[in-house]
Parts: C-alpha cells; structure tokens; sequence
C-alpha cells in the first residue's frame, strides 16, 4: 500500500494517529507523573483545576465541534470550486477566529461568577487565586479555535499527520517547562506550560496547512461558504459537546462541597487513564474515517455508511473490551505505576484506583457513543444526540447527588457509566428506527466475531490475573507487564484468527 504525505487512506491515517497517539500519551503520563510527584492529590492542585475547568471546557468543546460541524459544510455546502492559496483569507478561518476571541471575552467577563461557582468550598484566599489564573487560561480559548480550524482544513483534505504528531509538541513543552522552573518556582508554573504547550500545538498544525494551501492550493468550496449555515450546526453540535462537557466541572462541583480536598484530584487521575484507551483507539479511527462518512452521507449512500459503521463499532469492541477488562483487574498496579511517588501517597492510590474501576466499566460505552456521534454529525442529524445527552447528563446528576455521601466513586464514576450507556442505547435506537443505519450480513458478521472475541478475552484475563497474582505470586510492575504481555499475545492470536480490525498485526500492514 503506497503511502503519501499530503493524503492518506483511512487505513493509514488510523495506524498513523494511533501511533502518534500513543507516543503523545506516553508523554502525557510522564507529565502527570511529574505533577503528582509535585502536587499530588493536593489543595494546590485542586486550585488549579478548578480554574482551568471552563477554559479548558470550551476549549475541549471547539477541538471536538468544530470539525465536526466544519468537514461536512466545507464538503456540502458549497457549489462553485475554488481554490485558495492564503487560508487566512478563507470565511472558515475568519469565522473560526473571531468566533474564538468573542468566547475568550465572554468567560473573562463571567470569570469572577464562574470562580466563585466552582471554588465553592474554598476559602476566600484559594478562590483569588482561582480567579488570577482562570483569567490567564481564558488564552486557551482563541488558540483551540485556531488548532480546530487548522486540523479541519487538513482533515478535509485527507491529511492527518501533524494533526496527530502536534500533542507530542504540546506534551514536550510542558515536561520540559515543569521539569526546569517547578522546583524553584512552584505552582505558577504549571500555568505557563500549559499555555505554553497549546500555542506549540496549534503552530504544529497552523505552520503545515498555511504552507500546504500556500504551495499546492485545493479545489474547495469556499466561494459559496455559508456562515450562517455553518454557524448553525457548528451551534447544535457545540451545544451536544457541551453537554459531556458539563461531566467535569459538575464532578469538581460535587466533590468540593462534600467531599474533602484531594478527591477532585484523584478523579481527575483517574478520568484521565481511563480517557487514554478511547483517545488512542476510537478518536484515532473516527478521525480518519469521520471525512469518509461526511462523503458518504452527503451521497446519502446510507447503506455504505451503515457498513463503515458497524465496522468501526466491531473494531471498538475487539480492542475496548480486553482494555476495559485488563484495566479492571489490575487498577491498583497501573495506577501505583503511573502516579505513586512524591506526594502521590497510598491515600491518593485508594481514591484514584476506586473510582477508576467505574472509568474502565465505561469505556466500552464511551467508545459506542463517540463513533455514533460521528455518523450523527456526518448526516447532520443532531436532535437525537441532543436529548440522548441531556437525559444521560440528567440521570448522572440524580444518581450522583443520591449517593455521593455514601459511595462517592459509584456517584461520580457509575454517573458517568449510566450517562454513556443510556446515550448509546437511545441513539443506536434511533439510527436503526429512523435513519436507516441497518444490520446487513456484512456488517453483523464483524459484530458477532468482536462480541465472540469480547466474551473470550473478559474471563482469560481474569484467569491471568488470578494466576500470577494467587498462584505464581507476582506483584506491582511485574504484574501488570507480565499480564499485559499475556494479554496481548492472546490478543494477537484471536485477531490474527478473527481478522476483526482489518489490520494484520503479526505483519504490521493494513488489510484494505
């Protein structure tokens, strides 16, 4: 299979991004480790989140709606093809842009309502110091909107790399900024390297298709661009993202005004292991293949896209379900690894570890939502996925507030697992009902063999971790690689048999 630089097929675009990914994510376990080594579970750090909770929020909410809503109308929405050599000059750019300092300036003037919200439970001095920096992270703002519109002018073109190789960049620069001042001058830093970071990372994107559209230019549809049609959907999908994005600071909420200092840390460990599998497999794979369905939808082909589909979804499962099984089992060895060290105690561990268990229950159905999402969006269909979120986010902050004082990993973990699983059974529902996404035999034939695989690797990893851990006695790091190297193998062996992904592993190249 013939590789290029400028485009690439939506096999190698997937091996691509999940190879940078995993190269990005590694860097950002060492830059956590780092800071629990800091800061741990502490009030410091508590401080700090809270703060960057709403820029951090929108920010999140552009990098993930604006393509989405921005593919498909570049795609469809014009009829006259143009093409362009300065995409600054673009309507897409201009409105992205402007859009992105209008949102910067509406958190800084709603800031010191936002600080006091969220600093609930701290006393006057930490909510100051919520403020002071929320004001600095509203820079992030405008810089998410760029990298969004960036990434999207590269993806619409078929072009994956840099967006993919950039959080290296962001990951780099934080380590490297925390790694040199945080001794001497303390938590301030951390807000530097993180602003820091985003302006590398969107300039590993920016810098490539300025020149990429400067040097070859591309027939686009920019001539009949429509704003107010872009604005619309880019504004029905911001509202849909923002709803999973209220999780977060509902959670440092909750756990501020019952809970004691330190576990809105340790969810925020946790949340984040338990974000790395979907963020390495299933964000790797609906990126490269979200432009093939914007395509496909635009062609109101619902038959191919029903396909392409279904054979997203197996691949999750087959990949998701080992992770999810091996993540449970062996929860307090990978968060010992990752973070015990420094001010990261045994405590921290506790926390982080229980509520970790919940994380690792809901990947299965994070993974789900996330590529329906993605055929939603592509068919510009978004009132479903609308009422799937509220009623999901609904129940988590019932269910949350109900048990929070008795069991407050199950009220802000097992929330977050009922909100995913109820999103996904609503919206699989619907797109059978009424979009016509229909079961085929060649798509339910990669379904049965995921689910089949699934159902195989959940009680062989459960045999492994009974074995070492009872019978040969193993434990901490030896543990988790040694189980995590029988895992794999087993792995290996069913997909090798299965042929689920598509991807032959003991060959490392993409079946097409």
């Amino acid at each position: 299979m013939s590789f290029s630089i400028s485009k690439q097929t939506i096999g190698q675009a997937s091996i691509l991004i999940a190879v940078f990914t995993v190269i990005s994510q590694g860097l950002g376990l060492i830059r956590e480790s780092l800071i629990a080594n800091f800061l741990g579970t502490s009030a410091e750090y508590d401080i700090i989140l809270v703060a960057l909770a709403i820029p951090s929020m929108i920010g999140t909410i552009l990098m993930s709606s604006l393509p989405a809503a921005g593919i498909p109308s570049l795609q469809n929405d014009g009829k006259t093809e143009m093409r362009i050599s300065n995409i600054f000059r673009s309507p897409f750019f201009k409105t992205n842009f402007i859009l992105g300092l209008g949102l910067m300036a509406a958190v800084i003037v709603i800031m010191p309502f936002l600080g006091k919200l969220l600093g609930v439970g701290l006393d006057d001095r930490s909510v100051g110091y919520v403020l002071k920096y929320g004001y600095v992270f509203c820079i992030l703002i405008p810089l998410r909107s760029l990298e969004a519109a960036f990434q999207c002018l590269l993806h619409v073109r078929y072009h994956f790399i840099f967006p993919a190789v950039s959080t290296i960049g962001f990951n780099i620069v934080i380590i490297g900024i925390l790694a040199i001042l945080f001794p001497t001058l303390g938590p301030p830093v951390y807000v530097a390297a993180v602003i820091g970071g985003t302006f590398i990372e969107m300039l590993l994107i920016g810098a490539p298709a300025y020149f990429m559209y400067k040097k070859q230019g591309t027939p686009i549809a920019f001539s009949d661009f429509s704003n107010s049609n872009y604005l619309k959907l880019l504004g029905m999908v911001a509202l849909i993202e923002s709803i999973g994005q209220l999780v977060d600071p509902f959670d440092r909420f909750l756990s501020g005004i019952c809970l004691l200092p330190g576990y809105v840390s340790a969810n925020y460990y946790a949340n984040l292991v338990g974000q790395l599998p979907i963020r390495i497999v299933v964000v790797s794979l609906s990126a490269a293949i979200f432009p093939s369905m914007a395509e496909l939808a635009a062609a109101e082909d619902k038959v191919n896209l029903s396909k392409l589909y279904h054979r997203a979804i197996a691949i999750c499962i087959m990949l998701i379900v080992p992770i999810a099984a091996y993540s449970i089992c062996f929860r307090n060895e990978i968060i010992s690894f990752l973070f015990e060290r420094g001010r990261f105690d045994e405590q921290s561990k506790a926390w982080t570890a229980g509520i970790f268990y919940y994380y690792s229950v809901a990947m299965i159905f994070s993974a789900i939502y996330y590529v329906q999402s993605r055929v939603l969006f592509s068919l510009k269909d978004w009132k479903n996925l609308l009422w799937a979120r509220i009623i999901g986010l609904f129940v988590k902050m019932v269910f949350g507030m109900i048990f929070i004082k008795t069991h407050w990993a199950m009220a802000i973990g097992g929330g977050t697992l009922l909100m995913s699983a109820i999103s996904v059974f609503m919206i699989e529902y619907y797109m059978f009902d009424k979009l016509g996404i229909r079961y085929s035999k060649e798509s339910i034939k990669p379904l049965w063999k995921s689910g089949l695989a699934g159902i195989m690797m959940v009680p062989m990893i459960m045999i492994i971790d009974f074995g070492l851990r009872r019978l040969v006695g193993l434990h901490s790091l030896s543990l988790l690689v040694v189980a995590g190297v029988i895992a794999a193998i087993a792995f290996i062996g069913l997909e090798n048999r299965l042929k689920i992904t598509g991807m032959s592993i003991i060959n490392f190249r993409w079946r097409d």
